[in-house]
Order: structure tokens, then C-alpha cells, then sequence
């Protein structure tokens, strides 16, 4: 793919995203700023990496996302 078609693409899909986040502003008020007050409560197990966190090594199940956190959820 020519570096100005990507280019092009990549600032049509930025404004589609801001488009969105907008309409999710207006739309429902508070949305954004929950979304990266989480995206700071993200733990390795959250992302589903296994060179990252040992999911083999996990034995026996436990109530929601709580089985790979290395402290207990508060």
C-alpha cells in the first residue's frame, strides 16, 4: 500500500473517531472519562497475553475477574 493512501487512511479513520466520541459526549455525558479511568485499572490478565501472565498455571475456578489478580479486588 503507497505511504499516502495509508496516510489518507489513517486520518479518515482518526476523524471517524472523533466523530464517535463526540456523539458519545453528547449523546451520553461522562462516557469518555469512564472509559480511561479504566483503561488505568487494566492488569496483565486483562490482556489475555500469555508470555505476559501464566493462564496455564491457573487451577480451579473463582468468581469473576478476580482469578488472575495478584491482590484481592478492593
Amino acid at each position: 500500500m503507497p505511504e499516502t493512501l495509508f496516510l489518507n487512511l489513517f486520518y479518515i479513520k482518526r476523524r471517524e473517531v472523533k466523530a464517535l466520541l463526540a456523539e458519545w459526549h453528547t449523546r451520553h455525558p461522562g462516557r469518555i472519562a469512564s472509559i480511561a479511568t479504566s483503561m488505568t485499572h487494566v492488569v496483565t490478565s486483562h490482556l489475555m497475553d500469555r508470555d505476559r501472565f501464566d493462564f496455564a498455571g491457573l487451577t480451579g475456578p473463582a468468581p469473576g475477574d478476580i482469578a488472575f489478580d495478584e491482590e484481592p479486588c478492593a
